[in-house]
């Protein structure tokens, strides 16, 4: 059991810092790339000055790069 929360304890720690992951999206197979898409949206939410409005844009900037969110996403910006 110990050895299991060792393994485990690695993983939990890097997803409490990810607001976005690429298995929370459906997205294109062929088209822009998660990461790419990702990279560009965080860059432009900098932009937006209401906190309250950073979710929304974010999820809209990846839905004009062919990604939307997959029901139940936890997306924290």
């Amino acid at each position: 059991m110990k050895r299991l929360a060792v393994l485990f304890a690695p993983a939990i720690l890097l997803a409490a810092c990810q607001t976005s992951n690429g298995d929370q999206w459906n997205g294109p197979r062929l088209g822009t790339p998660y990461r790419q898409a990702e990279k560009t949206c965080f860059t432009q939410v900098e932009f937006v000055t209401e906190d309250d409005a950073k979710r929304d844009f974010f999820i809209g900037c990846m839905n004009a790069l062919g990604w939307t969110p997959k029901p139940g996403a936890e997306i924290d910006l």
